[in-house]
């Protein structure tokens, strides 16, 4: 193949890995902590450390909130999971970076990383720690369409099962020997951590059971120089249970 100039060259080859996704369709955002597992044990409160739950929170906000199409955001663990569509309010608007993949996926990645870290940071002074000596932490991300709203509902359902499985076996991991629980399910366990330590895990606070929303409503605020007005702003909630109609309803209703 020839080429005219340099130029041309560069950017025809830089163009061939240039993949947009499907416009018109939802698309799927998942952003996973690396390495998380070794780097936050040992260093967070078990089996849910509140700072890092909320960390993980404003962090889902922050994305949501500066990732152009985003309808709904659900964490659990250290994942965060995003629906966004090139559809707005009022009908067909232009999509996040022209659905373009390595836009998508690098700019994500940026975004959650850059956050956390800021979150990590604050704290680790706040403890009276030198910055330098604070680890740093990366977020990965994928980026990939679906037919339909159902098949975007099918996957916070599939991660909330997920979450309620790790859940359990955290809570169990935490109060008996890793010998005691071998060969016993999720639920086998956290039975047993009720009968032979008197903790039961419907006592957790739903949000680290189930996990985490984050979706877009608004608030009315009043000032007196603007007086009564009304402003959008993303709030976290504990997710509903997404395998009744209640959470199917929530999911689908924010993207459509």
């Amino acid at each position: 193949m020839k080429f005219e100039s340099l130029e041309e060259k560069c950017l025809y080859y830089r163009e061939l890995c240039n993949h947009k996704l499907t416009p018109g369709l939802p698309v799927l955002i998942m952003l996973d902590g690396r390495s998380f597992s070794k780097k936050i044990k040992n260093k967070f409160q078990k089996p849910f450390d509140p700072f890092f739950v909320e960390t993980m929170n404003k962090t889902m906000a922050y994305l949501c909130q500066n990732i152009q199409g985003c309808k709904i955001g659900y964490c659990q663990s250290d994942e965060i999971s995003l629906i966004i569509t090139d559809k707005g309010e009022e009908g067909p608007s232009s999509s996040f970076f022209g659905y373009r993949l390595c836009k998508i996926q690098s700019i994500t990645a940026s975004i959650a990383t850059s956050f956390f870290n800021r979150e990590m940071g604050i704290k680790w002074i706040a403890d009276g720690k030198d910055l330098k000596d604070c680890p740093l932490y990366e977020f990965d991300s994928k980026a990939w369409v679906v037919p339909n709203t159902n098949d975007a509902y099918a996957w916070f359902l599939w991660r909330q099962i997920d979450c309620k499985r790790n859940a359990k076996q955290q809570a169990a991991q935490t109060y008996l020997p890793h010998k005691q629980l071998m060969g016993h399910n999720s639920d086998e366990q956290i039975k047993m951590l009720e009968e032979l330590k008197g903790i039961k895990f419907e006592d957790y606070d739903p949000a680290l059971r189930r996990g985490r929303v984050c979706y877009k409503e608004q608030e009315e605020y009043n000032s007196p120089e603007y007086g009564t007005y009304m402003r959008s702003k993303w709030n976290v909630y504990a997710a509903p249970e997404f395998n009744e109609d209640e959470g199917k309803n929530l999911v689908i209703g924010k993207i459509e």
